[in-house]
């Protein structure tokens, strides 16, 4: 709707001067605890950003669980715009997922994916994602056993609460008796 009554002198400029872009993240394949970079092009969105007052973004979630970037970012941090920046984060206690969503915030709004760098493909494109979490072991009790079988093993870290766990050693299977 125009303030002017006159039609003609309604104009509607569009502008991606505003809109942040991500880029990919760096590694893509994460786990609990472990670290990745995003890599971001803020583009004009830094002029709204008042200067030592705050972070230069809003925030960062990969499955909806927000990454902790406390350790990197403070409100010094700035980013160049119309250029690739990276901002590194731990990753919290996110689930496993083979193809988890990414979100990365502004206070312009969220960043527009470039998917051509964004999503990654296996080698038959039938499995693609721009992020995935994986379980991760953290320490396994046994360094050694019988090779008659029939030792319990208890392998400890995060991502294991599936009844669809497999898990063998040294090729042989291994019964799952519990898992948390």
């Amino acid at each position: 709707m125009c303030a002017s009554s006159s039609a003609g002198n309604c104009r509607i400029t569009l502008s991606r001067a505003y809109t942040p872009i991500l880029y990919y993240l760096s590694p893509p394949v994460m786990y609990f605890g472990s670290e990745t970079a995003f890599w971001v092009d803020p583009r004009s969105s830094q002029n709204i950003v008042a200067s030592g007052s705050e972070w230069p973004f809003i925030e960062a979630r990969v499955n909806g669980y927000t990454v902790d970037f406390n350790s990197f970012v403070d409100v010094s941090t700035t980013f160049n715009s119309y250029s690739r920046n990276q901002v590194r984060g731990n990753i919290g206690n996110i689930l496993p997922n083979a193809s988890a969503s990414v979100n990365f915030k502004f206070k312009t709004g969220n960043a527009m994916h470039f998917d051509s760098s964004m999503i990654r493909c296996d080698y038959q494109n039938a499995s693609c994602y721009s992020a995935k979490i994986l379980p991760v072991i953290n320490s396994i009790d046994a360094q050694d056993g019988y090779t008659t079988g029939g030792q319990t093993v208890t392998v400890k870290g995060f991502g294991f609460k599936s009844s669809n766990i497999q898990a063998s050693i040294d090729g042989a299977p291994c019964q799952v008796q519990s898992y948390q």
